[in-house]
């Protein structure tokens, strides 16, 4: 990143409390190929993709979870889009400053504390007392879980998810497919079409030409601007997030996995 957008990037981990629990997590998580040196990450990595390329995000935790990690890329998205007309950096009018902020390691921040100032208590008025029912007598003691429906696409069989905007350009494959690739230990990937064919045709091999690919909270994601950008315009997809049909693994030898990969 520039040298602007890694002020910016950790001023908004600061503003939103998540720089000691990203810097945590970075150490305790990462992927072997980032630099163990965050402060050189954020020098290395795109501006889009600082957060999804970051670490690997923690598998079954509700609160925490790789639909937590989604949302703090679509807010730092949010962050860089109102920091400049184009979003690619945000205001240079104090360059030394903006230098400064950069070069303060991120684990120096200090994360604005609430006040501890003793609130003056208002008298409350003596509520009378609620009689409960049988019923509510029964459960009262119980803490149930929320079960309200989650806000996040939930990616199922048969489905890929195509993400093309500010957060970031990834392709992220469901969690039957993702486990079958993970287990067959094939470590690269290409994608290519035959003929005039309408499909596309993911292969996942060992084959030196190919593109890495990275598992992260059970689903197997690809972040690749340039590779998403081609699946895009080859099926006519706007910027946004869509979902594609994958086919079951169409190769018959224990060297290849082939998906087919069409519109819905």
């Amino acid at each position: 990143m520039k040298t602007a957008n890694i002020a910016l990037f950790k001023e908004f981990l600061v503003g939103e409390g998540l720089d000691k629990m990203f810097v945590g997590m970075y150490k305790q998580c990462p992927f072997p190929e980032n630099p163990a040196n965050i402060e050189e990450y954020f020098k290395n990595v795109d501006v889009s993709e600082v957060v999804m390329n970051a670490f690997r995000f923690p598998e079954g935790l509700e609160k925490f979870g790789l639909d937590f990690w989604f949302d703090v890329a679509i807010k730092w998205e949010k962050k860089l889009r109102e920091a400049t007309a184009d979003g690619s950096q945000y205001a240079t009018y104090n360059q030394a400053k903006i230098e400064r902020k950069a070069a303060k390691p991120l684990s120096m921040w200090q994360t604005p504390q609430k006040s501890n100032a003793v609130q003056k208590k208002e008298p409350t008025e003596q509520k009378p007392r609620v009689v409960q029912t049988d019923e509510e007598a029964v459960v009262s003691d119980f803490k149930f879980f929320s079960i309200n429906e989650s806000s996040h696409r939930k990616l199922l069989d048969g489905r890929i998810s195509i993400t093309a905007n500010q957060s970031g350009h990834r392709l992220t494959f469901n969690r039957t497919v993702s486990e079958e690739i993970v287990n067959a230990n094939l470590l690269k990937f290409q994608i290519g079409q035959k003929g005039e064919d309408k499909h596309l045709y993911m292969v996942f091999s060992n084959n030196a030409d190919g593109i890495n690919w990275r598992s992260n909270s059970g689903n197997v994601v690809i972040a690749n601007k340039p590779l998403v950008v081609k699946i895009c315009k080859f099926f006519g997809l706007k910027e946004g997030y869509e979902q594609l049909a994958i086919s079951k693994n169409q190769a018959n030898v224990k060297s290849l996995l082939v998906y087919k990969i069409s519109l819905i």
